[in-house]
């Protein structure tokens, strides 16, 4: 749901064949916010995760038997399907202390996971976002790089015994994101033609309050046929700075030109 929920290009394709619903489409519409709410509810139960492994399964790790650790973890009854990935090494040769148990692959993976987490939430505050928008663009792309690969490997030393990691299924849920990205990156390398310029002053001629219409001939695409006001697009102007930001379209679909009023 965190990747689906940022694919921009799937969530507007769909958009355009349920518009008929208004209650459908005012989800899709806070697909922002639902992101947000869902980055938060992980957080919040990766540390209820995480300390309920600490208060009780590192403690029976070091005082259970190694026969009955051995017969617990799924590892050792039906293997791993990467070895190389295996620490500790299973069937376990020995009980394990604090600091090995610390320093197996799903608890390094798990804290890993829980520093992406803490960082992202960081970068995603809006007083982030407003100062320095490139930081929390890159922190996010490095996160949903970073992010299904830590996963597969905190789940591959299988002790749950489920033979696969429990991310793998969900693998195909990335790949709206993914086309999402290579989609925006296509488009980046597209320019689009300025027909008109209107500037409005501020109250006594200030910045502040200030207007700016932007008039843009419209690209060709069915994204652009059917856009009207009320829609947003990315927008990034490479002599002023190479960010790219989100900006409420204003013009009707009927016209020939895409308009922006920039506050």
């Amino acid at each position: 749901l965190l990747f689906l929920s940022a694919s921009q290009a799937a969530i507007s394709a769909f958009r355009y064949y349920v518009e008929r619903w208004p209650k459908v489409v005012i989800v899709l519409d806070a697909r922002k916010e639902i992101h947000m709410f869902i980055g938060r509810a992980i957080l919040v139960f990766a540390l209820v995760h995480s300390l309920c492994h600490l208060a009780s399964t590192v403690p029976n790790m070091m005082t259970s038997s190694l026969e009955e650790l051995n017969d617990m973890m799924g590892c050792a009854r039906k293997g791993v399907l990467v070895s190389s990935l295996l620490l500790p090494e299973c069937p376990l040769k020995e009980v394990p202390t604090f600091w090995g148990v610390l320093g197996s692959v799903p608890v390094v993976t798990g804290l890993l996971l829980g520093a992406l987490l803490t960082l992202g939430g960081l970068m995603a505050r809006k007083s982030v976002r407003r100062s320095c928008f490139s930081w929390f663009r890159i922190t996010h792309q490095f996160m949903a790089a970073c992010w299904p690969v830590l996963l597969l490997i905190h789940g591959s030393n299988n002790w749950l015994g489920l033979g696969v990691p429990l991310m793998l299924p969900f693998l195909v849920c990335l790949l709206p994101y993914w086309l999402d990205v290579l989609f925006r990156w296509r488009r980046r390398m597209g320019h689009a033609e300025l027909v008109g310029v209107m500037v409005r002053d501020g109250p006594g001629g200030n910045a502040k309050g200030s207007l700016i219409r932007l008039d843009f001939r419209k690209p060709s695409g069915w994204r652009w046929r059917n856009s009207r006001a009320g829609m947003y697009a990315r927008m990034c102007v490479p002599e002023i700075s190479q960010e790219w930001h989100d900006f409420t379209i204003c013009s009707c679909s009927r016209k020939d030109t895409v308009s922006f009023m920039i506050e």
